[in-house]
């Protein structure tokens, strides 16, 4: 193979790192069926993350990080400013590893591996753009990289 299907691994990695950030935004706007306890609980969850800010700013903190995780989510399976969609989540991520998951080590229960692991995806796809099968890939002039 030796790099023949770079456009499919690249669309592999699209696919299912924005199904993961769709799926988790979800969870964070509506709730079950999709993992997260929808807005208001996604907003009580912050509200002890980050106390001084107060419940409206807690409110809206909650609907930009949906924003990111849903709408970038939905950007990375289009394949469309992925660029964009890949930075901020990345941000996204960083943040829920130094608030929510540093303590806990980087393995085991609460760790931030998984939000390691998918960091290193997003930058994959930030480096090595979308792949041929997305609309990034398709906007290109003809002859560029």
């Amino acid at each position: 193979m030796h790099g023949r299907n770079a456009a499919a691994g690249l669309l592999v990695l699209r696919l299912i790192t924005g199904w993961i950030f769709l799926w988790h935004g979800l969870g964070k706007l509506i709730g079950p069926p999709f993992p997260g306890g929808g807005m208001d609980g996604f907003a009580q969850f912050l509200s002890g993350l980050f106390t001084p800010l107060g419940p409206s700013a807690n409110e809206l903190l909650a609907w930009v990080v949906m924003v990111v995780e849903a709408g970038g989510g939905l950007l990375l399976i289009l394949g469309w400013q992925t660029a964009i969609a890949a930075s901020l989540i990345i941000i996204n991520m960083l943040v829920a590893i130094a608030k929510v998951h540093f303590d806990a080590g980087v393995f085991g229960r609460g760790g931030w591996e998984k939000n390691l692991i998918l960091v290193a995806a997003l930058l994959c796809l930030l480096l090595a753009g979308p792949g041929a099968a997305s609309l990034d890939g398709r906007r290109r002039p003809a002859g560029a990289a």
